[in-house]
């Protein structure tokens, strides 16, 4: 019992010194702080200060008592005096460690644990060669005899910064670090880093397999017994010490296992390295190296270093990247590097399916050992006898072969006042580049790329390829002068054959001489400057082709337009500043123009093509101004001269606002008049995409014609659907076409489209006295057809039929009563007519429905007109009638082979009164009744030859009534009325008569036509109130010439005196338009009557004279003749 007393207050007094030791060693602790400085100061041979040393307690691996280092700094060496990261290599907020008190007996310094928070590591190289994490420590007696052991360090939160003698700080933070077996082996390494805003997971193990835990490892080396005089880790078993080192980012991983003679000797070292991943990018990140693919890859390579020579064979791999025409191939390879800066690299394997071959070496490689740090040669490193800039350098022998392609060249590497100069030739042979891609192509079909998941560094509005940076910036960084040569390079259907060009680069600026090539149906030639060395980079470019054969050009196009032809002298001078194409098309100033242009569209079936010249064109784009196109144009012998004014060229960039509307400019002679149209299409995207194109165009000629059309175009390969309003007006009619009236006019329709037809919709037009309303539909097919329904209020048709008419001059004004001017076409004189244009009628088909509610001619009228026609082929049917069928005409028209075939058929059976207008409808207006009749058959081009082979009959006959002298305009009316003004003059009228009306108790006038010429073979007859009148003759309707001869007796009963007048021959001569009247006191004028009218002056005298009498109606007795006519 006593014993167990005295055990307990022997345990109670080693508690109390415990607990007194440990409350005293925080205090002895921080009073010998500046001790614990100086002999690390010593150890590192740098300053060390401590700002704190407390005591910790660690629980991991094991439970213990730990000392903590509060602001822990380590300089820099005295010699560093760049402060850019710092004047410290290190600095911790907290280092912790635990040590094992028995192995201090054994002079010896083990340190269980060392873990480190918060710290930042400043690691510096400098230009001379010198590194600021050299530690350089004293050497005292007593410093080799302690012995420093960790077998564990762990580091949180930290950072690491990285300070080369050239270039950019590199930084790498440290989220959780640990290294177990430090002084023995295996050493293992586990850390989370992130370089560069990459994250990378780094395992290593040395002296052991992989299998091995770090764990374990710890636990050895924590139970060596501190009582054996520990010395240096020994190796393992076996004559090698193996690795393996494993860093994945990603899906990127990169593995390296090996193994070295000795731990950390790298002389002799053998591994074996892999590398593979779905993209480079994050290898190039932690690296610092911008451009690495970013497409699948795979890396294979055996690594040796023999000391003097770092080597890389059997090196095989793959790339797909999207960069590359075709994917990459690595079969096999080798790289060797030589401490005596001798290397070389060969690597062999194929582009596509191309046999593919690069080799680099040194020319002229420096001779003799260069100098070996000291880490090399086992001992201390010291600093290096010649600095970098004044190394010396050698060109770099460059081979290269793809299939049949080599280029042979060197390269000069960058010195301290020198770029690096590549020189050389390339030579490409037949190369299709459609099979490099073929292989690329199906497998991105068979397995598309998976989409990125959305991330916040990702961008909604990340720059499109237009406002990308061009990579200018590559021109500064070297020099070159190349020869290039290409057999034939084939994209799809284009193939480029002997391309020739000089390229020299210096000092950033980029010229290219002696440009050639050849494309289908052209070759090209040209230079090209790029000046990357200012702040703005420009660029400059001259191509020129002396000729474009179209329909072998237009092979280089999927879809290319059935258009043939040829361009001439096409040639290129553009200029333009910018970093970015955005910025390069906003600053562009250039001008392509030709010499001449001729294009063939596709002709008709059974039509010749009709060529399109195009004289200058030329298009012109200044910086910031509108595009500017202008030509001359000609096609079927009518010239244009076109100017075509859209938007600045940046506004067709991807985010500008297209064009709104394209200015039109255009000037042409119609007939040798002046046409000039103007106005806009629009919008530029409307073209593009073939619908909703808005129209506004107006035109005007010297002759007075304008118009204008607006409306929108909904659809630019069809018709369906497009909505236009059209209006004209001219002063004259005539400027349509020669064969119509000089009188003015205006029309307005809305045009509509439909499937293959045009509609002109709500169609209205006037000119003078006409007035026409409706609808036309023009069908487009091989041969046109137009249909048409017309309505008129009034309709005046004597500017048509009777252009030289004047119908407002009064013959009763005209001196002597002279003959009215309206005549009908039969009565007009015909030599100096045009030819019709019949051809015409055989380029389209149609119809035409007509009604005026009233048809004027001249000083006639008629209401209720009617017309109907039909056209195919050529064959014209015209029906016409009015006043409720009392005046009617047919036509028909058919082609023949060198002429025309017409036949008309016009009669009318009316009262005079209701045919002729009168300002004043009064008792005394002509009241009497009218039968007309005409057949007529020829054939012919022209009125006058139409006439001229005329058969058929015509055929006018008068009741009683007075006579308007306004009749002289009907068919053979300025006949009757000469007669009357000769046989029945006012001087000896017993009645006071109006000047304009005659006396008539009937007329009638009968033909018979055969060959042109009409003959009056039954007679013609007129009877007035005093005068009985029997005659006859012919009419030569080519000309309108006349031959008529009358006899006149005096009626039975009547006791009127007609001196000079009664019983005597009247002779009427001249012409329908113009026949004179004379009364001929000798004889029948028959002898010296003309050839064509012998024959219907004879029946004068051998028939008609016989029957003349005082008593009897002879116009009974000429009707009665042709009644009993067979």
């Amino acid at each position: 019992m006593k014993i167990l007393r005295v055990f307990a207050w022997l345990l109670l007094s080693l508690l109390l010194i415990l607990v007194g030791v440990s409350s005293y060693l925080p205090f002895y602790l921080q009073n010998h702080k500046a001790e614990l400085e100086t002999a690390a100061s010593k150890a590192l041979g740098r300053p060390v200060v401590i700002d704190r040393v407390t005591l910790g307690w660690l629980l991991h691996p094991r439970p213990a008592l730990s000392i903590a280092l509060q602001g822990l700094r380590v300089s820099n060496p005295d010699w560093d005096k760049d402060d850019a990261l710092g004047p410290y290599l290190l600095e911790a907020d907290r280092v912790d460690l635990s040590l094992q008190l028995r192995a201090l007996l054994w002079r010896q310094v083990r340190i269980d644990q060392l873990l480190i928070r918060d710290a930042r590591l400043m690691l510096r190289k400098t230009p001379d060669g010198r590194n600021n994490w050299q530690l350089g420590g004293s050497k005292d007696k007593d410093t080799g005899k302690i012995r420093l052991r960790m077998p564990r360090i762990q580091v949180f939160d930290s950072e690491i910064a990285f300070a080369p003698a050239k270039g950019r700080v590199r930084r790498a933070d440290i989220t959780e670090l640990q290294l177990d077996g430090l002084g023995a082996p295996p050493l293992v390494l586990q850390a989370e880093l992130r370089i560069n805003q990459t994250p990378l997971r780094l395992s290593a193990n040395v002296g052991t397999s992989a299998g091995t835990s770090s764990g374990a490892s710890s636990d050895a080396s924590a139970n060596t017994g501190a009582n054996s005089n520990a010395s240096d880790a020994q190796a393992p078993t076996g004559a090698r010490w193996p690795f393996q080192v494993q860093a994945q980012s990603a899906d990127t991983r990169i593995e390296l296992n090996g193994s070295a003679p000795a731990p950390f000797e790298i002389s002799g070292l053998e591994a074996k390295l892999q590398v593979q991943g779905p993209t480079a990018i994050p290898l190039g990140n932690i690296a610092g190296i911008t451009g690495l693919p970013d497409a699948p890859f795979q890396l294979n390579t055996d690594l040796s270093w023999s000391g003097q020579t770092l080597k890389a064979s059997a090196i095989s791999g793959s790339l797909d990247a999207h960069a590359l025409p075709a994917p990459l191939t690595l079969s096999d390879g080798e790289i060797n590097i030589s401490t005596h800066q001798a290397w070389s690299v060969r690597l062999a394997g194929k582009l596509g399916d191309q046999p593919a071959m690069l080799q680099l070496a040194p020319i002229d490689p420096p001779q003799g050992d260069a100098p070996v740090s000291g880490a090399q040669a086992g001992g201390p490193q010291t600093t290096a006898t010649q600095s970098a800039a004044t190394k010396p350098t050698s060109d770099l022998m460059i081979e290269a072969t793809l299939a049949d392609s080599r280029f042979n060249g060197k390269l000069r590497p960058a010195s301290a006042d020198a770029r690096a100069r590549l020189s050389g030739t390339l030579k490409l042979g037949a190369i299709n580049l459609g099979q490099l891609t073929r292989a690329q192509a199906k497998q991105a079909d068979a397995s598309p790329p998976p989409k990125a998941p959305a991330t916040k560094t990702q961008s909604a509005t990340a720059p499109s390829w237009i406002d990308r940076p061009l990579p200018f910036a590559a021109l500064t960084r070297f020099d070159a002068d190349l020869d290039l040569a290409a057999e034939a390079l084939t994209w799809k259907q284009i193939t480029l054959r002997k391309l020739q060009a000089q390229a020299k680069l210096s000092g950033g600026r980029l010229q290219i001489d002696g440009a050639r090539l050849a494309l289908p149906g052209l070759t090209v030639t040209g230079q090209a400057v790029i000046d990357a060395s200012a702040k703005s980079p420009a660029l400059s470019l001259q191509i020129k082709t002396e000729r474009i054969d179209l329909a072998e050009a237009r092979s280089m196009l999927t879809q290319s337009p059935k258009l043939d032809g040829r361009i001439v002298n096409l040639s290129l001078d553009a200029a333009a500043t910018g970093s970015t194409p955005a910025t390069l098309i906003r600053a562009l100033s250039g001008t392509l123009k030709a010499e001449s242009m001729r294009l063939l569209p596709p002709a008709k079936r059974g039509q010749e093509t009709a060529a399109i010249e195009l004289t200058s064109p030329s298009v012109r784009v200044d910086a910031g101004q509108a595009v500017r196109f202008t030509t001359s144009l000609a096609r079927a012998g009518q010239a244009l001269d076109l100017t075509l004014t859209g938007g600045p060229l940046a506004d067709l960039l991807p985010a500008g606002q297209s064009w709104p509307r394209i200015e039109i400019a255009a000037q042409t002679r119609i007939h040798q008049h002046a046409l000039s149209i103007r106005g806009h299409l629009g919008p530029l995207a409307a073209i593009g995409a073939g619908r909703d194109l808005r129209v506004n165009l107006t035109l005007t000629e010297d002759t007075g014609l304008s118009g204008a059309l607006t409306g929108t175009l909904a659809r630019l390969d069809g018709l369906a659907g497009n909505q236009l309003q059209a209006q004209f007006k001219a002063k004259s009619l005539a400027t349509l076409h020669p064969g119509l009236p000089a009188q003015p006019f205006a029309a307005s329709a809305r045009v509509q489209g439909q499937a293959d037809q045009i509609e002109l919709l709500d169609l209205k037009a006037k000119s003078a006295g006409s007035d026409l309303a409706g609808q036309v539909r023009i069908a487009l097919r091989e041969r046109p057809q137009i249909d048409a329904t017309l309505n008129a209020e009034t309709l005046d048709l004597i500017p048509f039929l009777a252009p030289d008419a004047h119908p407002d001059t009064n013959p009763a004004d005209k001196p002597g009563g002279a003959k009215e001017d309206v005549v009908s076409p039969i009565q007009r004189n015909n030599t100096s007519e045009r030819p019709l244009p019949l051809d015409a009628l055989t380029r389209l088909d149609g119809s035409l429905k007509l009604s005026a509610a009233q048809v004027q001619f001249g000083h006639f009228s008629i209401d209720n007109g009617q017309l109907y026609a039909s056209l195919d082929a050529g064959h014209l049917v015209l029906a016409g009638d009015a006043g409720q069928d009392r005046l009617s005409v047919n036509l028909d028209v058919q082609p023949g082979q060198t002429s025309w075939q017409f036949d008309l058929h016009h009669q009318g059976n009316l009262n005079l009164d209701d045919l002729i207008k009168s300002k004043h409808r009064q008792t005394t207006a002509s009241d009497l009744p009218a039968a007309i009749d005409i057949r007529l058959h020829g054939t012919g081009a022209s009125m006058p030859a139409l006439l001229g082979t005329a058969d058929g009959h015509l055929g006018l006959v008068l009741g009683a009534g007075r006579l308007d002298r306004k009749a002289s305009g009907l068919p053979l009316g300025g006949v009757v009325v000469s007669l009357l003004d000769t046989v029945n003059p006012a001087d000896f009228s017993t009645i006071d008569l109006r000047r304009d009306l005659l006396s008539l108790k009937c007329a009638v006038l009968q033909f018979d036509v055969a060959d042109g010429i009409a003959t009056s073979k039954r007679g013609l007859a007129l009877q007035t109130d005093n005068l009985n009148v029997l005659g006859g003759g012919a009419i030569k309707l080519e000309t309108g010439e006349i031959q008529l001869s009358f006899k006149t007796a005096k009626r039975t009963g009547v006791g009127l005196s007609l001196l000079g007048i009664a019983d005597r021959f009247i002779d009427l001569t001249g012409t329908l338009k113009a026949p004179r009247a004379s009364i001929n006191r000798r004889d029948l004028l028959v002898e010296s009557g003309a050839a064509w009218a012998t024959g219907g002056l004879s029946l004068v005298a051998d028939q008609i004279l016989g029957r003349l009498s005082a008593f009897g109606n002879p116009c009974e007795k000429v009707l009665k003749r042709y009644s009993d006519a067979p």
